[in-house]
């Protein structure tokens, strides 16, 4: 693929309430050992200053080689936040952000020469280190090579994480607006589904907060229906998935599997939390998964595992695909 701007550089920003923190994520990609590079930021209806703080940056920092754009999306939610962003990107290799972290100076210049190593590559992606509110660090799980199922089980995906060709994202249907939380885990499943090939970079960047306030959340049954959500969208794109006619049979049958298994983990979350109700619905979801029965006793130890408070048993998930 060729740049719509040669060696130019998008980065998009949805930005929603967080004027506090959002000069440092700013500062963070002023920072940013790559150049040219063009910054959007997407308003989705701030009412703290949020909007202010981005103009004032832009009106303060555009210069040469690095383009502040600033503009707002009336739809609420993160992913038509991100479309909106990705319409007004005049790089053809784009990279997205969230307003409450910081980016790693050199996180542009690495995975642009990753991408761009391979005329083949339609995506780069790379390692993120996790910040607990309780100061728990931790680098997200990762592994080269990781296939469509892998992502499902584990979300190694994410929004800060990757690197693409804006044209790539169009013609994989960009970020579905209609999934309110882990629309990045959804768009990782596509991204994964149909990229001819993936460029994995075997470094860590950036640290990323994971609070209360942020998209996810830190609780499970704060944001179960958008989790649900998402999971049926996942559901949906795999059917797609399986309707093309190139289509390995035996990746679906993968894909359910841990689909299944994600599922029965996230009911084990809520059983851990003592939300018997919301345990039940995801308990029926799962049950709609096409899942052989053996694997359906797996994704059930794996549900009890979780449900006492044992983390990682996405682990014993991950020894079936």
């Amino acid at each position: 693929m060729e740049n719509m701007n040669r060696n130019l550089v998008s980065i998009v920003v949805p930005v929603f309430n967080r004027a506090d923190v959002l000069p440092a994520t700013l500062e963070s990609l002023k920072a940013q050992d790559y150049r040219p590079l063009q910054v959007v930021l997407v308003d989705n209806g701030s009412t703290d200053g949020s909007l202010e703080v981005c103009e004032a940056f832009a009106r303060k920092e555009t210069a040469d080689g690095f383009d502040v754009v600033v503009s707002t999306e009336r739809e609420p939610g993160a992913a038509a936040t991100r479309n909106r962003g990705l319409s007004l990107c005049e790089a053809d290799i784009v990279a997205f952000f969230d307003s409450d972290d910081e980016m790693s100076p050199d996180f542009i210049s690495v995975m642009y020469g990753a991408l761009t190593s391979n005329p083949l590559n339609d995506v780069a992606i790379g390692r993120t280190l996790m910040v607990f509110a309780d100061g728990m660090e931790r680098v997200r799980d990762y592994w080269p090579q990781a296939t469509v199922a892998h992502q499902i089980l584990a979300g190694i995906v994410t929004t800060v994480s990757f690197l693409a060709y804006k044209s790539f994202l169009y013609d994989i249907g960009s970020w579905n607006a209609a999934v309110r939380t882990w629309d990045d885990y959804e768009l990782g499943v596509r991204i994964l589904m149909y990229a001819h090939k993936v460029e994995w970079v075997d470094r860590t960047f950036h640290r990323i907060h994971n609070h209360s306030v942020s998209i996810t959340g830190e609780s499970f049954t704060a944001t179960v229906d958008g989790i649900l959500g998402a999971l049926r969208a996942v559901d949906g794109d795999i059917d797609d998935y399986e309707k093309a006619s190139d289509t390995n049979k035996r990746e679906v049958v993968l894909m359910r599997r841990a689909l299944y298994f994600r599922s029965m983990l996230l009911k084990g979350w809520l059983g851990h939390e003592r939300n018997d109700k919301d345990a039940g619905r995801v308990g029926a979801f799962a049950s709609t998964v096409k899942c052989g029965v053996f694997y359906r006793i797996v994704g059930g130890i794996m549900c009890f595992i979780t449900a006492h408070g044992v983390r990682g048993a996405w682990r014993l998930g991950r020894l079936f695909l």
